[in-house]
């Protein structure tokens, strides 16, 4: 944009376009991610956590954003997103990736910079972190209450806990594998 075309903007209220393929640029050059890729619920936790901000309504985003990333959740179609992604306050690297799968139209212009502008991933990988502890506190308590040890069955209660984990942190419940 030449200091014309602003200063016209600015004194005339003209109209602002963006020129076709602009806000793609944008979410092109955001969306860097690097080294091994996240696991796939933990895309799909980011992905259902900005799609909750949407609903909720103060995102900016359009109802046709919101019915896109249902879209991609049922037909399980996500990116794949590199541990090792943006600086700073957002998570903006991997929304940006996300919105590099939505189909021609999902965004209207500007909204590419809405939906990178958010915590979806942080908030949804923390909160899988709390439903693991919650299944890890479960087992603790089958553990520590027992009165006898180990209890009849315990091999059984132990891999029903234990089967419901994602990742095996607990090399002390390896017996039951």
């Amino acid at each position: 944009m030449t200091c014309e075309q602003i200063c016209a903007i600015a004194r005339d209220r003209e109209a602002v376009t963006l020129a076709p393929g602009v806000a793609d640029g944008l979410l092109r050059s955001h969306a860097t991610t690097a080294g091994p890729p996240l696991r796939a619920e933990q895309v799909r936790a980011m992905t259902a956590v900005r799609l909750e901000q949407i609903a909720v309504g103060r995102s900016g985003l359009g109802p046709a954003t919101a019915v896109a990333l249902v879209e991609l959740l049922n037909l399980d179609r996500l990116p794949t997103i590199g541990r090792f992604h943006s600086l700073g306050t957002g998570d903006v690297a991997p929304l940006a990736r996300l919105a590099l799968t939505l189909p021609p139209g999902a965004l209207d212009a500007g909204d590419g910079l809405a939906l990178m502008s958010s915590n979806a991933l942080t908030i949804g990988r923390a909160a899988l972190a709390v439903i693991d502890l919650d299944r890890l506190l479960a087992a603790a308590t089958v553990v520590t209450w027992s009165p006898r040890w180990p209890p009849p069955g315990w091999k059984t209660l132990c891999c029903s806990v234990m089967s419901r984990r994602r990742w095996s942190t607990m090399a002390a419940f390896t017996r039951c594998t």
